[in-house]
């Protein structure tokens, strides 16, 4: 006897609802996913926050602090200000929209942490060009109104830069690696998504095609030679749902109308001591026409 799997036992009604009760939770695990590892603006502008980092200390280098104080002075300001997002998070522009950037932690902190120290040095040794003591100077920003440019300490001036320099180049490969990370994880992550949409794909055209395609063709066929007058072919149909019940009754018509037939072939041969055989248990009929 041909094992029924539980797919076969599913009504068409009931296979409906677990079709869209699978739409569902596809549904559900694709906005999961998506919503769980898609790159943020929050993880992009926490990367160009770095990159302004390691932009303004081109404007930064003892070359400028020497031919114009003022713009150096600026834009020391904005590196202290993308310092203070990266380390406390806050709201930055991106773009055309204000992202609100959370603190960095981890090794991204860490480096930070050290181009904070490279530049409270390197302000160290600007402070007493600008009249500054140089403990003062490494606590703030330092104001480069009146500098002497002889009290300047350029070779000093040049190590604290190149280390300074280095950190925040460091800080910005860190979070450059950081978004790329994220990114390899975004492709895994689709890629899986995408395997489960095609394998759920597979298991409803498996579905489909074993509980409702084939059956379909297998009635037709069966319809059709019932047409032509072959009451003899009969298909097997496993399922247990309404067109397993429709295939068990077309066989049954069919073997109705191939016994009718052979009834009635007999009694125009004359044998009029032919009976009728049902399919019913005690349908056949017990007395033939010439004994009635």
């Amino acid at each position: 006897m041909a094992r029924i799997s539980l797919l076969d036992r599913l009504s068409l009604s009931k296979s409906r609802w677990l079709v869209f009760g699978s739409l569902a939770v596809l549904a559900l695990i694709t906005f999961w996913v998506a919503n769980s590892i898609t790159i943020k603006k929050r993880d992009l502008a926490t990367a160009y926050q770095a990159q302004v980092i390691a932009q303004n200390m081109q404007w930064l280098r003892p070359g400028l602090l020497q031919q114009s104080p003022q713009l150096w002075t600026r834009h020391s300001r904005q590196l202290e200000k993308a310092m203070q997002v990266l380390a406390n998070g806050g709201p930055v522009n991106y773009g055309s929209q204000e992202v609100q950037v959370p603190a960095i932690s981890g090794r991204l902190e860490k480096q930070l942490a050290i181009v904070q120290q490279q530049w409270q040095a390197y302000r160290g040794v600007v402070g007493p060009a600008a009249g500054q003591d140089s403990a003062q100077a490494a606590q703030g920003v330092v104001l480069l109104l009146n500098i002497n440019a002889a009290q300047l300490d350029l070779k000093a001036l040049q190590a604290a830069y190149g280390q300074l320099f280095d950190a925040a180049q460091s800080l910005q490969t860190g979070a450059q690696d950081r978004l790329r990370a994220v990114k390899q994880q975004e492709m895994v992550a689709y890629i899986v998504l995408l395997s489960i949409i095609l394998g759920f794909l597979a298991l409803m055209q498996y579905f489909i095609k074993s509980q409702i395609l084939t059956p379909t063709l297998k009635l037709a066929k069966q319809s059709q030679k019932l047409a032509q007058g072959d009451f003899s072919y009969q298909v097997q149909v496993k399922t247990k749902n309404e067109l397993g019940s429709l295939s068990t009754n077309i066989n049954n018509l069919g073997q109705s109308l191939q016994h009718a037939t052979q009834f009635t072939q007999e009694i125009g041969k004359g044998n009029l001591e032919a009976s009728y055989q049902g399919l019913e248990e005690g349908s056949q009929v017990e007395h033939s026409l010439a004994g009635s």
